[in-house]
């Protein structure tokens, strides 16, 4: 058996783990929405149900659709995923218009989802159109990822982080740390907030990637995995590219904790809503290691390891 060492992810984050105090209300809440479209088998709603009140509504059922789609597009063509993104997309852009009888369910609750977020949360023209916009960037990168399964391809590490960056689906939920916010475009589109946000997303991809790859190499589908792009591109073996990625990742980390001092600043006022903003992406990073570990344990509880 080959022996390798997992890196050590978020050693020095300065972040500890906060819980949402209405988690539970909501959560169960969510739950009941996503039970009613019968999506989910028993097995799988088992090992998911180990996720301002009304802004942790819409994230909570975002969560869930996210969810369903990954488990849509998972055994899904490039052609067939497409047109689940698509149909996504037209239930985004049009939350009062009723989905057609008949089809997938994705997008009925996709409609669901935005409607209610629309109705409960208020958000502004940009965070509305932000929200289009990176939701398109996630389901088209869903779609790219069935068609390169079709194809076997494996992509190389900078192609690859493009691709993933959209497929693991943080930018939506970033939007949602807008909520309740008021920053001007100019503020969310810094290049120091963008390349925060790219930091975050990279965090989590790694996290994901570096844990689930065991599971996803055993059942033949790790080519959208960093694992296995690094040990193709870098010509290495398991060792070498979980060595490589813990660099990385440290890298990476380092970056985000020095973009810090180059936030961009305009009074009071904004100054208090970017480290709001701010502390919001970081406890992404915090949230994701944490359900990960939490999730492991449970795993090995019931291997009884």
């Amino acid at each position: 058996m080959e022996h390798f060492t997992l890196p050590n992810l978020l050693t020095y984050w300065p972040w500890p783990r906060r819980l949402n105090l209405h988690y539970r209300e909501v959560g169960a809440a969510s739950t009941a929405w996503i039970d009613s479209f019968q999506l989910l088998n028993a097995n799988k709603k088992a090992a998911f149900d180990k996720c301002n009140f009304k802004q942790l509504r819409s994230a909570c059922d975002m969560v869930y659709l996210f969810f369903a789609f990954d488990d849509f597009s998972d055994s899904g063509s490039g052609a067939a995923v497409r047109q689940q993104a698509d149909i996504m997309m037209d239930a985004l852009r049009n939350p009062d218009v009723p989905r057609p009888e008949g089809e997938v369910a994705l997008g009925e609750m996709t409609r669901q989802f935005w409607s209610r977020t629309l109705r409960f949360t208020n958000p502004s023209p940009l965070t509305q159109q932000r929200m289009i916009r990176t939701f398109d960037d996630y389901t088209t990168a869903v779609a790219i990822q069935a068609e390169d399964r079709d194809q076997h391809l494996i992509r190389d590490i900078e192609s690859y982080f493009t691709v993933r960056r959209g497929t693991i689906g943080i930018y939506p939920f970033y939007v949602l740390l807008e909520l309740g916010l008021d920053l001007p475009e100019s503020v969310l589109e810094h290049p120091v907030i963008v390349d925060m946000e790219r930091c975050i997303a990279d965090i989590i991809i790694i996290a994901n990637d570096i844990y689930s790859y065991n599971v996803e190499q055993a059942r033949g589908d790790d080519i959208h995995n960093l694992v296995t792009v690094a040990m193709k591109e870098l010509g290495t073996d398991l060792h070498g590219a979980l060595q490589w990625i813990g660099e990385y990742s440290a890298g990476v980390e380092v970056q985000f904790l020095n973009s810090i001092a180059l936030l961009p600043t305009g009074g009071e006022k904004v100054n208090h809503q970017v480290a709001k903003y701010v502390y919001g992406l970081a406890n992404w990073a915090r949230a994701n290691d944490t359900c990960i570990q939490k999730s492991r344990k449970v795993m090995l509880a019931a291997k009884g390891v």
